[in-house]
């Protein structure tokens, strides 16, 4: 299977994945509608909370593929473990990037780990809305 088929299949996932929790959300309304009915709200919520626990995989797991392209940028370590860690987790502050680097080096001071972030969203890899850093959308996009 090619990349872009995984990513197609993915996508499809991700999008089912929010269709059926905006059903469910809906029952869940409904339900609450109806007092006779709240033994079913609890089959709900646990429906909900399973279909949950695949949901954040499933977007990390499409992170890390759109990865691929921004590693074949030249960058170094330290910001190779930062691309790595908000492809990991997401949207994050400065103070828990350095702590993610750090856990991935080792080491990692917030002064270098600002310096590289500066870097970073100058080639366009990295952008910045409020305090929070995250992997350009663009960029991963391609």
């Amino acid at each position: 299977m090619s990349e872009s088929e995984i990513k197609k299949t993915l996508k499809n996932l991700n999008e089912k994945m929010d269709g059926i929790i905006a059903r469910l959300d809906y029952l869940e309304q409904v339900i609450a509608r109806y007092p006779d009915l709240a033994s079913l709200s609890e089959v709900v919520f646990w429906f909900k909370t399973g279909l949950k626990m695949y949901d954040e995989p499933l977007k990390v797991l499409n992170r890390l593929l759109s990865l691929n392209r921004v590693v074949e940028e030249k960058i170094d370590d330290v910001s190779r473990a930062i691309i790595q860690s908000l492809a990991l987790k997401g949207s994050m502050n400065i103070s828990q990037i350095t702590r993610e680097v750090k856990a991935q080096r080792g080491k990692a001071s917030r002064k270098t780990v600002r310096a590289k972030l500066k870097a970073l969203m100058e080639k366009g890899l990295v952008e910045k809305t409020g305090h929070y850093f995250q992997l350009a959308q663009e960029k991963v996009a391609k």
